[in-house]
Formats: structure tokens, sequence, C-alpha cells
């Protein structure tokens, strides 16, 4: 039995761990591009060179590794797409839940700060610094009830 890992051989980046009989059957797994070591691997590691190396540890969740530099880097799609996320979630928690006798119930005051929130949070994305640094609006007083 012997250990093996598959990698990327551009980038380093490691494609499966695991366990063969024999070499033959390692060299079978791998695509164009991935080469492969007599080595086992773990989360958190790459190739470089021939070896493998432990990558430094992950400054957050915001961040993922990027293989050209081999630094963290920060996720600004998923910052983003977790962003939006919260914001159609306090959408449907606040001012998509007005339905029309509520809206009837509530004083012009009450009406233009729902339309105010609601729009600040459309208008998140645009915000400067989005989507790493967001300044959410509060919940007006009437969507606190």
């Amino acid at each position: 039995m012997i250990f093996y890992t598959v990698f990327n051989s551009n980038s380093g980046e490691i494609i499966i761990t695991g366990t063969a009989q024999q070499e033959e059957d390692v060299a079978a797994l791998r695509s164009t591009g991935q080469e492969y070591l007599l080595e086992y691997s773990t989360q958190n590691q790459y190739v470089s060179f021939g070896a493998i190396v432990s990558m430094p540890p992950k400054p957050s969740d915001d961040h993922r590794f990027d293989y050209a530099t081999k630094t963290w880097v920060i996720d600004t799609q998923g910052v983003a797409a977790r962003a939006m996320v919260k914001r159609n979630q306090l959408l449907a928690e606040g001012p998509d839940r007005v339905n029309p006798m509520w809206w009837a119930s509530m004083s012009a005051a009450e009406q233009s700060d729902v339309t105010a929130y609601r729009q600040a949070l459309l208008d998140a994305p645009q915000q400067p610094g989005y989507p790493l640094q967001i300044d959410w609006p509060p919940l007006p007083a009437v969507l606190g009830q």
C-alpha cells in the first residue's frame, strides 16, 4: 500500500490524496496538467518544487488561497455573495413583509422611513468599500413591531 498526492503541475493545488496498491494505479488517476507524489498530504497544503508545503494560517473565512502567489487573498466574490444574502434577508424580514393593510395603517413618516430603509438596502452594493465594508441601515421602529 502506498500513499499518494495528485496535484496541478502549474499551480501546486492538491487535487486528491489517498492510498493505492501500486504506483501504476496512481498514474492512472491523473489528468493532463497533473502530477503525483508518493507522499500523503493533508488539508491546507500545496506542492512547490516537488515538495508538499503547509499553507500559512487562514486569516478569516473571507479569504481563499491564491496558488499563483502562494498567499491568502480576500475572496471578494464570496464576501459579496454573503452580503447579498444578508441584504435579501433584511428585505424579507423588513419592508418586503409589509402588506397593504399594514402600509395603510402607517403614518406618512413611518411610510417614508420604510421606503428609505428599503432603498438603502437596495443601494448597499453601490456603497464605497462594498462588499468589504457595508453600513447597514438601522431597522425603522415601525418594522420592529
